[in-house]
């Protein structure tokens, strides 16, 4: 709108119809476009696909659908679990988007590489923030056994004091 009134100037456009016909149009498509940003502000993101599948986390394998991978054909695993469903989306209303503001919780990764050096990368959905504190052992466990790196469970365990931080890397030495 301010660029139609600084062309407006400088063109030196005096008083029309059509310039404020254009300026009442953008202007106008302007408050819609507020209006439904906020209309979907609280609204989780709808899916753009369908989740199929399980993805299973056990002590001795790690469980894709129906194929289990037993932890002695991994080498390492990195699980990316940045992403669930309700997280605000923090650039919403910079954005020039109009879907909802709230994540659907499908932006988490597992990358298994495999011992042969071949790698497997599945996305999957996470439903709560710490939501892989429910299964605290079997990280643990992945953890003693050199299948993941201690930054990546400090992260996915969502553990936030340092005194939790020495604990959970002292595992190793005992």
């Amino acid at each position: 709108m301010l660029i139609i009134l600084f062309i407006s100037l400088i063109i030196k456009i005096e008083k029309s119809t059509h310039l404020t016909f254009l300026l009442i149009t953008v202007f106008a498509f302007y408050l819609i476009g507020i209006f439904l940003k906020f209309m979907n502000f609280n609204r989780v993101q709808q899916l753009k696909g369908k989740l199929t599948g399980n993805l299973i986390f056990e002590k001795d394998y790690i469980q894709i659908n129906e194929n289990k991978i037993s932890l002695e054909n991994i080498k390492k695993i990195e699980i990316t679990g940045v992403d669930w469903v309700g997280l605000r989306n923090t650039n919403y209303l910079l954005s020039y988007n109009y879907e909802n503001g709230v994540s659907n919780g499908i932006e988490n990764y597992l990358l298994i590489e495999y011992n042969n050096n071949t790698n497997q990368k599945i996305q999957f959905q996470q439903n709560d923030a710490c939501e892989f504190d429910e299964i605290q052992e079997i990280i643990k466990h992945y953890y003693i056994n050199n299948k993941i790196d201690y930054l990546n469970c400090v992260d996915i365990l969502c553990m936030s004091e340092q005194n939790q931080w020495k604990e959970f890397k002292n595992l190793n030495k005992n």
